[in-house]
């Protein structure tokens, strides 16, 4: 998010500019967005569409990827605690309100959503290992693994959603 300054994290000023330049300078078709959006919710949703607007400014489209699942501590401590569940996928509560990624979608007024919590959980309750394998390295940062699954789960979705546009 362009507006987006953070205190901890001053380079990202600095980091989204040269982001905006190199997207004009590689004559960049499409911008996937994705970030921890968790950290809009008290400066406001809305910073996401003035990110939106410059970059449909340039002529490039956008995707939003909403939010992930976020689990509340450690999968490998929810995986010990479920024991019992284990498998070849095991799922748990996320922290994400299921209200979250529809307020982010209305948000993202001109770019296209895909939404990973609509498409892998089921009542509240998210996959945080599949094949045996975990997705998660924490609470909420995808494994090297858990990427790669979301990659083959989403890209599909993120092709589609371009033709659209």
């Amino acid at each position: 998010v362009l507006a987006y300054y953070s205190y901890a994290r001053p380079a990202c000023t600095v980091f989204n500019q040269r982001a905006i330049e190199l997207i004009k300078r590689l004559d960049i078709k499409t911008v996937i967005l994705s970030a921890r959006w968790l950290d809009l919710r008290s400066r406001g949703l809305d910073l996401l569409a003035g990110t939106i607007g410059e970059l449909r400014s340039l002529g490039v489209k956008v995707v939003v990827i909403g939010q992930s699942p976020a689990f509340v501590t450690n999968v490998d401590v929810i995986a010990y605690a479920n024991r019992a569940a284990q498998g070849e996928r095991a799922t748990w509560f996320t922290l994400v309100d299921s209200h979250f990624n529809e307020k982010l979608k209305q948000a993202s007024v001109g770019a296209a959503f895909v939404d990973p919590i609509a498409i892998g959980c089921d009542a509240g309750r998210c996959p945080y290992l599949a094949g045996g394998r975990f997705l998660y390295f924490d609470s909420a940062h995808y494994s090297n693994f858990g990427s790669a699954h979301m990659v083959e789960t989403l890209l599909p979705l993120i092709m589609e959603s371009r033709r659209r546009d």
